[in-house]
């Protein structure tokens, strides 16, 4: 499904478009309407890569060639763990925003990043996908006051021009 649905720009990411505005226009960890926007009130081209699915289909690359390697199916096994690698490699390229020495919320279709800070990166440290080197940075970002509170970590930065500390009412 990843390779051949998921990854609608063949760039190995997976992405996602809205085709029904009567549901879920974001479909991630944050879902809410407003909840992915290049500013405040201007939505990113679709369809559009989220930075914590690059990290599960990581994940299931490498479990999935895994129980490939172990089934005896090498050469599919070789497929998905380069797949995997291929993934890595362009994640913490594309998505990598150096002067936050942290990950971008998303890429647009056009591969511009969404420029925000948010929890979600958080994710991508369960998965393995963030380059060593990049972690400690990554885990020191979200430690910061503005994102750590004392109930733990905030969907997204006080400093974000899309906070809101407002309670949902729908």
């Amino acid at each position: 499904w990843m390779e051949v649905y998921g990854d609608t720009h063949g760039d190995g990411y997976i992405r996602f478009s809205n085709k029904n505005r009567h549901g879920l226009i974001n479909e991630g960890w944050m879902d809410s309407y407003d909840s992915i926007e290049i500013s405040p009130g201007k939505r990113p081209k679709e369809p559009i890569a989220l930075v914590e699915v690059q990290g599960y289909a990581y994940e299931a690359y490498i479990l999935t060639a895994e129980l490939y390697r172990n089934s005896g199916d090498i050469e599919y096994a070789k497929h998905l763990y380069q797949r995997a690698g291929i993934l890595k490699e362009r994640l913490n390229a594309d998505f990598w925003m150096a002067d936050e020495r942290f990950f971008a919320q998303a890429l647009s279709a056009d591969n511009e990043q969404v420029r925000d800070i948010v929890s979600n990166v958080g994710h991508l440290l369960a998965t393995g996908i963030v380059d060593d080197k990049k972690v400690p940075d990554v885990v020191h970002r979200l430690m910061q006051p503005d994102m750590l509170t004392p109930w733990g970590i905030r969907t997204r930065s006080l400093n974000s021009p899309t906070f809101s500390d407002v309670e949902p009412t729908a």
